[in-house]
């Protein structure tokens, strides 16, 4: 599945670029497998 694993890779770019300010607003969810 590459479009989910380029979902993946896009969704842990956002979460790098927003960083310490998405966690301040709201916890991060727990990495579901």
């Amino acid at each position: 599945m590459i479009r989910l694993r380029s979902l993946v890779a896009v969704s842990t770019a956002l979460v790098f670029a927003t960083g310490p300010v998405a966690a301040q607003q709201q916890p991060a969810p727990p990495p579901s497998t």
